[in-house]
């Protein structure tokens, strides 16, 4: 069974306003190592997700995506983040079931193959 990681434009820009304005100015959507990034969806829909399909392929929620310091490292330098941003942001903000693990994306386990 495949897994995917999923994120949204709409929770990266939620996240942005919370993190420090010096840390939001570097952040890019690829610290978050997505395989799939959709627009155009409400802020931090896929926490409500219990399914979703996209193309042919139905996937549903298997966990949310839980974050490790490997996100605070600058994609471009590869140094990094001297405030642990964003991980300190995301487990003060989006702690999962009141842990240390901030979450940010969801990981979805496909049903079928197909086209995506």
């Amino acid at each position: 069974m495949m897994h995917i990681h999923i994120i949204t434009t709409s929770a990266f820009e939620a996240l942005n306003k919370m993190l420090p304005t010096d840390t939001a100015e570097k952040m890019t959507l690829g610290r978050f190592r997505a395989n799939i990034i959709l627009k155009d969806c409400p802020t931090w829909a896929e926490d409500t997700w219990d399914e979703i399909r996209i193309g042919d392929v139905l996937m549903r929620t298997a966990l949310w995506a839980w974050r490790c310091k490997l996100i605070t490292v600058d994609n471009n330098t590869r140094e990094y983040d001297p405030k642990f941003e964003p991980v300190k942001t995301l487990r003060k903000e989006r702690a999962y079931d009141n842990s240390m693990r901030g979450c940010f994306g969801s990981w979805l386990m496909c049903d079928n193959d197909g086209m995506i």
